[in-house]
């Protein structure tokens, strides 16, 4: 275990993850962070609980958080032009999505809060004069709402419409990329569609940011081999990795120092993972799961309902109750995440 200098720390970050998936699973103790982090190298895991404290007590979003946001948007003038009852009555909201339950559950709790508010609840809202919702808790990579809106702009939007698309937060390069593709697909479809999106935070992701860049983004490359060997594999395939400066702007870390330690250190263990993998997928990156040939995703947002797997792998991947012969008992992770979107069992060994 790790010297009791640690426990501190875990302590503060149990607190901070206390009701990650509540109900689902056991909420995080001490000895379960510090069963997690005996992982990593000994003399790096102090300074690793240290960052990941910090970090995680501004990107971690609990369930009180989430629902005072929503409640915000319930109420806020501006997107209700200063008349909630009415503006929801009319609303139409859309129940889109095409895989996962998070905006089920979002919706669930906009019923409740409807329902307290004003008397009604989802089912009861919905008229032609109404703009049409699209709630959603994240926007990652941006497939997500993509796919989601796609189907319906072909078919079931009507030829005119005002949209409006609220996340509760979204990275930047995957908000840029889901509001070209959805006008591409509204132009296509001959119907005017006037999106307008709306959210609590944003994170910023895109290259022409990259000194700004809120998610994990290496400065430099681990001496390690097998770190070698991937970015090999990167240039090999055209996809040279591109390397921040070491001026970290970004208001989610301490400091240069403790962003450098966590992207390195996430970098080995998830390239760790990917080794116990007989044919790991595509894009399963060390650093979050990413269509793109890169060092993964790396955001480090967590909601209270999952982890997504955009996060480094070594936060969420593997199962402490799989059989000792499958790859997921090889690592313990942090955040257990719950798969249902990928609509194959848990413990398919394809999975990796």
């Amino acid at each position: 275990m790790p010297d009791l200098s640690n426990n501190s720390l875990s302590e503060s970050l149990a607190v901070i993850l206390q009701d990650y998936r509540q109900g689902e699973i056991a909420a995080p103790t001490v000895d379960h962070i510090n069963y997690w982090i005996k992982q990593f190298p000994q003399n790096v895991q102090e300074p690793m609980l240290k960052e990941l404290t910090h970090v995680l007590s501004l990107t971690y979003l609990s369930k009180n958080w989430v629902l005072e946001n929503i409640y915000g948007l319930v109420n806020n003038e501006k997107l209700t032009a200063a008349n909630p009852p009415l503006f929801w009555k009319n609303a139409n909201i859309l129940q889109i999505q095409q895989g996962g339950s998070s905006q089920k559950d979002l919706l669930f709790e906009l019923n409740q809060l409807l329902l307290d508010n004003f008397g009604f609840g989802i089912e009861e809202c919905g008229s032609e004069r109404g703009d049409y919702i699209y709630l959603d808790d994240f926007i990652f990579s941006g497939r997500r709402v993509i796919t989601d809106f796609l189907p319906w702009i072909e078919g079931e939007a009507p030829p005119l419409a005002s949209i409006k698309i609220i996340h509760i937060g979204w990275h930047m390069g995957g908000q840029y990329y889901a509001k070209r593709e959805l006008e591409k697909a509204a132009q296509a479809a001959k119907k005017q569609l006037q999106f307008q999106w709306w959210r609590a935070l944003e994170f910023e992701n895109r290259l022409a940011k990259i000194k700004e860049s809120d998610v994990l983004w290496l400065r430099s490359l681990p001496e390690e081999q097998m770190a070698r060997d991937y970015e090999k594999i990167l240039i090999d395939s055209g996809h040279p990795p591109i390397y921040r400066s070491n001026d970290n702007a970004s208001r989610f870390f301490s400091s240069e120092e403790g962003r450098n330690l966590v992207e390195q250190q996430f970098l080995l263990a998830g390239l760790q993972i990917r080794g116990f993998c007989q044919n790991p997928s595509e894009i399963m990156r060390p650093i979050g799961y990413y269509n793109l040939r890169t060092f993964g995703f790396g955001t480090m947002v967590v909601t209270y309902r999952n982890c997504p797997n955009n996060c480094p792998l070594a936060l969420w991947w593997g199962d402490p109750k799989a059989l000792e012969d499958h790859p997921f008992s090889k690592w313990y992770p942090l955040l257990p995440r719950k798969t249902y979107e990928e609509n194959i069992p848990y413990f398919d060994i394809s999975f990796c």
